[in-house]
């Protein structure tokens, strides 16, 4: 996945996982039943498969446009409602 993208306002927004850009992953719900693990190689693989399959989240801190990336760098923009 490409380090970072450009929001709506301009702002560059980071995408890196793990690097304290306060992501979250949208994941998919067929992945959240949780099986019983054999090996801590089985733990790992589930995990790595719900990480593959999650589309990244992240809300742009200047303008608050929701930002969700999906495979592929697919991009989708939801604003925020006005109150």
């Amino acid at each position: 996945m490409a380090s970072k993208i450009l929001c709506s306002c301009g702002e560059l927004i980071r995408i890196n996982l793990y690097e304290g850009n306060n992501l979250q992953l949208l994941v998919p719900e067929d992945l959240t039943d949780v099986p019983a693990f054999e090996s801590p190689q089985e733990f790992n693989s589930f995990l790595d498969n719900i990480l593959n399959a999650s589309s990244v989240v992240v809300i742009c801190s200047k303008c608050g446009v929701m930002s969700i990336i999906g495979q592929e760098l697919s991009i989708k923009r939801y604003v925020p409602a006005s109150t």
